[in-house]
């Protein structure tokens, strides 16, 4: 029992150290992706504003759908997009905030929270890649046998 080695010391042999300049880093791509996640979250309120006013004041009328049909499938659409652009922004606000804590603090807790909300990230920028991706594929392939018909 004496030789087992203890949860704190396994804890001491995996831990990572900052360098002074991984720290600078480190708060610089905190500060500058705070400065991203609000300037995208005011484009996308300034992207709905605009989109509710000319939803209202528009007189742009469609043969394919009665006026409010098509608003209402515009706005849906919006929402939509709004929403899943939305998501990587809520990831970088939370990496930038919780790195800049990390940084103020020495706190190693909050570099943790940082890193987990900048996988989170990359993930959801991964995924949505592959698919865009195979939409595309399905879209070609359509395209491709579309055309073989005529």
């Amino acid at each position: 029992m004496e030789n087992e080695p203890s949860p704190n010391s396994q804890v001491e042999e995996n831990q990572i150290n900052l360098s002074s300049k991984a720290v600078a880093y480190l708060n610089e791509s905190g500060k500058w992706g705070s400065f991203l996640a609000w300037l995208v979250i005011a484009i996308l309120a300034m992207f709905f504003v605009v989109f509710v006013a000319a939803s209202f004041f528009s007189a742009h009328q469609t043969q394919l759908f009665n006026q409010s049909e098509y608003k209402i499938l515009m706005f849906i659409a919006y929402f939509i997009m709004a929403a899943i652009y939305f998501i990587p922004v809520y990831y970088l606000y939370n990496f930038s905030k919780n790195a800049k804590i990390a940084v103020s603090n020495k706190d190693s807790n909050q570099v943790e929270n940082s890193m987990k909300n900048l996988k989170s990230l990359f993930k959801f920028y991964g995924i949505f890649s592959i698919i865009y991706l195979a939409i595309m594929l399905f879209v070609g392939l359509g395209s491709l046998l579309a055309a073989s018909f005529f």
